[in-house]
């Protein structure tokens, strides 16, 4: 990631070149630094936090059922016979394959739903950042901590001379 970035960079320098008044500036920001800081990141975090007991407490009645069912399995294992330990063991598989599922889906919706609430500050300091950027002269800022163009002058945008050439 860290060579993207570096190739990145050596793209916009390197259209600076070619440009008329030759200047680039280019800036870095930490943007989860920044949304971090943000006094509504608080009421977000609340939010997901509720949501994430929301959703993980269904996941802890599942648990303590698995619980209670491999308890029964370990004390009545010695009088079953082997097609009753199979029949429980599977049952016991079926239960952890749908925690782990149950896991994978809560982690994976309680990231969209922080996703969704960030969004608007996300906004605001993208565009914050292309104002600034545009005032004090960048010509691109990058996020510093995720590799990623946040902002770039519309004076880097060569696509109409690479279509040119390619059309050619």
């Amino acid at each position: 990631m860290k060579k993207i970035l570096f190739i990145l960079i050596l793209g916009v320098i390197g259209l600076s070149l070619v440009s008329p008044n030759n200047s680039s500036k280019i800036g870095f920001v930490n943007l989860d630094d920044i949304l971090e800081t943000m006094p509504e990141m608080m009421e977000i975090d609340q939010k997901v936090n509720n949501f994430a007991k929301t959703k993980n407490s269904a996941l802890a009645e599942i648990i303590v059922k698995y619980g209670e069912e491999y308890q029964k399995f370990e004390s009545h294992k010695e009088e079953w016979n082997e097609k009753m330990k199979f029949k429980k063991q599977t049952e016991l598989g079926e239960m952890a394959d749908e925690i782990q599922e149950l896991s994978d889906n809560n982690k994976k919706q309680i990231a969209l739903k922080r996703k969704i609430l960030c969004e608007p500050l996300l906004f605001k300091i993208k565009n914050e950042i292309k104002t600034i950027s545009e005032n004090k002269g960048f010509t691109a800022v990058f996020d510093s901590k995720n590799e990623s163009l946040l902002y770039s002058s519309e004076a880097n945008d060569i696509t109409n001379m690479v279509r040119d050439a390619i059309i050619k």
